[in-house]
């Protein structure tokens, strides 16, 4: 009995999609569309397009001043900015690559949905051969459904090569910093001062002292790559040289 009631439900659901057969394939067609363009237009690298060329403008807005923005960087690249900053290396293209953000189909209900439509279809078809129609649509279907998907493809390497291309512009700009010729400037000489602190067993008091030529330096004022580098390496070595000082007091 209940094994009937299947077999009629199915049937009428069969009768009701051949009654409102053309209905589901504009449905499923507008779906499929739908998804393509929602992916075709969705870029996982817009927001940090935007940092990276909000970056870029400040540095040619201010071409002989070091780079102040990479607190608005995504992570990945504060890091790589931090990792230059404290380390050796004399560009930073030499720190600096790349990291490619992972691929993600967005919108996924409205192509589960067309999907399901031309399996409608494909089983309509099963149960009446005679509706060519029905192998017709969902064949058209499918390579509607491939095409989309090589566009999808095609738009998302576009836009990683683009997101490369600014990348790259960001990171040309960041190397003229560290070929700027170095100036003498106070900067140079409170780091001088540091760094003679350091050398003579620094205690409390000159922690305190070197607070102050920090302070004032000033966090506003612009600097150079490798002035902030020195400023960076000078406090390290004092905070080293009163660390040993006390071990052994």
């Amino acid at each position: 009995m209940t094994d009937g009631v299947a077999v009629m439900n199915f049937a009428k659901c069969i009768e009701f999609f051949n009654t409102y057969d053309v209905f589901f394939a504009i449905g499923m067609f507008v779906l499929l569309v739908l998804f393509a363009v929602v992916n075709l237009i969705a870029d996982r690298y817009r927001r940090q397009n935007r940092r990276f060329n909000a970056a870029v403008s400040d540095m040619l807005a201010h071409p002989n001043a070091s780079f102040a923005g990479a607190e608005k960087l995504p992570e990945e690249y504060r890091r790589q900015w931090r990792a230059f900053l404290g380390g050796s290396a004399e560009k930073p293209s030499d720190v600096f690559e790349f990291v490619p953000l992972k691929r993600r189909l967005v919108s996924i209900i409205p192509f589960v949905c067309s999907a399901l439509c031309a399996v409608l279809f494909v089983v309509a078809f099963a149960l009446d051969t005679l509706r060519t129609s029905y192998l017709l649509v969902s064949l058209l279907y499918v390579s509607v459904a491939v095409h989309a998907f090589v566009l999808i493809r095609h738009a998302n390497i576009a836009k990683t090569l683009r997101a490369k291309r600014l990348f790259a512009k960001f990171v040309a700009l960041l190397n003229r910093r560290a070929d700027l010729p170095e100036r003498k400037t106070p900067i140079d000489e409170s780091v001088r001062e540091i760094n003679r602190i350091a050398k003579k067993s620094p205690d409390e008091s000159a922690l305190v002292r070197v607070a102050d030529i920090l302070r004032s330096m000033g966090l506003s004022e612009k600097r150079t790559v490798e002035q902030q580098r020195k400023i960076n390496n000078a406090v390290n070595g004092l905070l080293q040289s009163f660390t040993v000082r006390t071990a052994k007091a």
